[in-house]
């Protein structure tokens, strides 16, 4: 009897549950791009905090002047988030549909940069910023940025097989990656690095300093330059190797 409860229980709860979601998976209505490309451009300025989404491809380039520039199939510009809240321009589109064959790329200047946000599928390239202040990137959902930048402390969080690659220069450096992401940056020069990695995550760095590392799962970390391991925690199967 208890069994039975507990099955008549668990398909209640399932229905439940599915009458929930039932909304959000049909109102995932398909929207195909036609091919017609338009362009926009915008008069957004004092920004220093980017937010991407949608598998938009971007550039990402240091000016002393503001620019933003998006190319989008024309039918999706009813759909397109181009927007500024605060000190973060936002770029995407609206939630709620299925984006197929569509067309979707931009083009920013700007002077400085505090924050880079990627996610669904977004890459970036970033060229030409030399600062000294604390840099974030944060990039979900297979995102991508390659590069090259100077910059004060770096603090990268990756997940869903995310990738980075950067060249160039900062001060300290976090890594914080899951899943079956991507990390080489045995050309960007840092002082102490520390890196907390899990899954088949991958890493390369090049320090001068010390490297923690926390690593499990299958991962692996190699790094170069004339510093040293630090502390160290591992579980798995998890590689840590001299370049």
């Amino acid at each position: 009897m208890k069994r039975n409860n507990l099955f008549i229980q668990s398909i209640g709860w399932g229905l439940l549950i599915l009458l929930v979601l039932s909304p959000v998976l049909l109102s995932a209505r398909p929207v195909r791009g036609h091919g017609d490309i338009v362009t926009i451009n915008e008069n957004f300025s004092d920004f220093d905090k980017l937010e991407i989404s949608h598998s938009f491809d971007v550039i990402i380039n240091y000016s002393k002047a503001y620019s933003v520039t998006v190319k989008v199939d024309k039918n999706l510009t009813d759909y397109l988030v181009l927007e500024k809240r605060g000190k973060t321009l936002k770029i995407g589109l609206k939630d709620g549909f299925s984006y197929r064959n569509v067309h979707l790329e931009a083009e920013i200047t700007m002077p400085d940069i505090q924050r880079l946000g990627l996610s669904g599928a977004s890459v970036a390239t970033i060229a030409g910023f030399g600062f000294s202040h604390p840099f974030d990137m944060n990039l979900s959902g297979a995102s991508k940025v390659i590069g090259k930048i100077q910059t004060g402390d770096l603090d990268l969080q990756l997940s869903g097989a995310s990738k980075v690659k950067l060249n160039g220069r900062g001060h300290d450096l976090k890594i914080r990656a899951s899943g079956a992401s991507t990390v080489k940056m045995d050309n960007f020069h840092v002082n102490d690095a520390g890196l907390s990695l899990s899954g088949s995550s991958n890493c390369r760095v090049n320090i001068g300093g010390h490297l923690n590392i926390n690593a499990s799962g299958s991962s692996t970390i190699e790094y170069c330059g004339s510093g040293e391991i630090g502390s160290i925690e591992t579980s798995g199967s998890s590689r840590i190797q001299r370049l």
